[in-house]
C-alpha cells in the first residue's frame, strides 16, 4: 500500500471496516494500473491446485481437402461436443465449413495442445467413420479422416505487450 493512502487512511476518523474497504479499493486500482486490464474472473476456470485461462483456436482439415463436412456438418458437431464435454474442454466457438474446422475451446493446462487435437480428431473420425461409412469411402479411398497437420493459436484476455510491461515493471521489485 503506497505511503499516501496509509496516512490518509490512518489520518482519517473510521472504523476497521472503511479502512478495510478503503484498502482494498485501492489495491483494486492499482492492479488494474499495473496490469492494464481488468482480469475477468468469470473466464477463469479453477481445477484442484490451478486457477487457468487457456483458450486455443485450433483448425483443421478432411484428407486431401474434400468438401465433404458440409453434409455431415450435424453429426459432427454433436461428436465435437460430446468429445469435449468428456475431456472437460469448453467450446467457446466451433464453425464447420465444407472443407475445414474451426475450433475455439478453453482447455485445462495439463493437457498440451497436441495432445487435445489428436484426441479430438481421432474420436471424431472413428464416429464420422462408423456413421457416414458409404459416402466417406468414396472421397477417402486411402484411409483416414483429418489431414495429419493442424494449426494452433492460442488467446487470453492479456495481450503480450502487457505481459511485458508487467514484467518489465516488477523486475526491479
Amino acid at each position: 500500500m503506497s505511503d499516501t493512502l496509509s496516512c490518509f487512511v490512518t489520518s482519517t476518523v473510521c472504523g476497521p471496516t472503511v479502512k478495510s474497504i478503503l484498502i482494498a479499493i485501492y489495491e483494486s486500482f492499482y492492479r488494474i494500473l499495473l496490469i492494464g486490464v481488468r482480469v475477468d474472473n468469470m473466464s477463469e476456470k479453477r481445477s484442484n491446485h490451478t486457477a487457468y485461462n487457456v483458450n486455443y483456436h485450433l483448425v483443421w482439415c478432411p484428407k486431401y481437402r474434400h468438401p465433404i463436412l458440409g453434409v455431415i456438418e450435424d453429426s459432427l458437431e454433436s461428436s465435437f461436443r460430446e468429445v469435449c464435454n468428456e475431456y472437460n474442454h469448453e467450446i467457446l466457438s466451433l464453425h464447420i465449413l465444407p472443407d475445414h474446422v474451426h475450433l475455439f475451446l478453453s482447455a485445462n493446462p495439463k493437457y498440451a495442445p497436441s495432445e487435445i487435437v489428436r484426441t479430438v480428431k481421432r474420436i471424431t473420425a472413428r464416429e464420422m467413420c462408423q456413421q457416414h461409412k458409404p459416402l466417406l469411402q468414396e472421397y477417402l479411398w486411402g484411409g483416414g479422416f483429418w489431414e495429419k497437420s493442424y494449426y494452433v493459436g492460442t488467446a487470453g484476455n492479456v495481450s503480450t505487450d502487457t505481459i511485458e510491461q508487467y514484467i518489465e515493471r516488477t523486475e526491479h521489485v
